[in-house]
């Protein structure tokens, strides 16, 4: 579904995350939102940890958000930047 819903320049990075065995996504394409304000889309995330995928750095949301800008970010570097994410917010 995640796939189906994120602009094509994200789904090597879909790819990777199903490879790696990482649950599906279930927030696609959300507001990010810091001080009540929407400051940011993310391309997608998991509610449970609170983690997402952004193309653009921003501050202040309380999601942890990874960068990733699909032009030049390295797809295991942020496969492994996620999974540190979500791990480091289980812990």
């Amino acid at each position: 579904e995640a796939r189906a819903l994120c602009d094509e320049l994200f789904h090597p990075l879909i790819d990777a995350l199903v490879a790696a065995e990482l649950p599906g996504p279930d927030h696609i394409g959300d507001d990010v939102v810091a001080e009540g304000r929407v400051v940011s889309t993310m391309e997608f995330g998991w509610s449970e940890t609170r983690v997402g995928v952004i193309e653009q750095a921003c501050d202040g949301s309380d999601w942890t958000l990874v960068l990733f800008d699909p032009d030049t970010d390295q797809i295991g570097e942020t496969v492994t930047r996620i999974l540190q994410a979500i791990q480091e917010t289980k812990s």
